[in-house]
């Protein structure tokens, strides 16, 4: 499988997982992390469909845009578990800060082949930033009760970060995006829809058994 194949591929999935979200929270008010986890995904999958376009129709605004959805995919997910948590709930402003100052950033670096891994890098950046504000957040709700799906949720954040880390170090070495890592990232993203929604349900259960 060619990586604009991969992208479509996540993408649908992406778009059914948001759909699904927003289905899973109707009737549901206190269930307002479930609408931005819904919004990250939908602004997860037009990013992959941007990046599968891409390399048939190269364009700088195409690249821009693909980029901001993806910080924006990953800010969205931060304010849904700060919605679940409880807590922490600014955090996410100041990651759509930094979302949009590299978005800017990383448009003077797009159509320049030599400042590519300088923009690989601040996706990165953000990527990190973003996994290690929201894992930490989980393992704070954790002393509450311990709960496998937080604990799934939380440990998924901290292996995208770690990849993230590693892309972070390794740029030098490999300039160019490898296939398996691309993978790997994606992967860990749709398995962050899985968590949450495994979580949503712990807390519903919980709210029943108490009932």
């Amino acid at each position: 499988m060619d990586v604009t194949t991969l992208f479509f591929v996540e993408a649908s999935l992406l778009f059914l997982f948001s759909l699904t979200m927003v289905v899973n929270s109707i009737g549901q008010p206190t269930q307002s992390g479930n609408y931005w986890f819904a919004a990250s995904n939908f602004c997860g999958g037009v990013s992959l469909l941007l990046d599968s376009i891409y390399p048939i129709a190269p364009n700088l605004s195409i690249v821009v845009i693909a980029n901001l959805l993806f910080f924006l995919e990953l800010t969205f997910i931060n304010k849904a578990i700060a919605e679940f948590v409880g807590r922490g709930r600014t955090v996410w402003l100041y990651l759509l800060a930094l979302s949009v100052l590299l978005t800017v950033a990383s448009g003077l670096f797009t159509l320049s082949p030599g400042h590519h891994t300088i923009r690989i890098a601040m996706i990165s950046v953000v990527a990190l930033t973003t996994a290690v504000c929201s894992a930490t957040l989980l393992f704070q709700s954790l002393r509450g009760g311990l709960k496998i799906s937080t604990i799934v949720m939380g440990t998924l954040l901290s292996l995208y970060a770690g990849t993230n880390t590693l892309r972070l170090v390794t740029i030098r070495s490999f300039p160019q995006q490898i296939f398996y890592h691309i993978w790997l990232d994606r992967t860990i993203i749709a398995g962050l829809s899985f968590g949450f929604l495994w979580m949503t349900a712990d807390r519903l259960r919980d709210s029943l058994e108490q009932l």
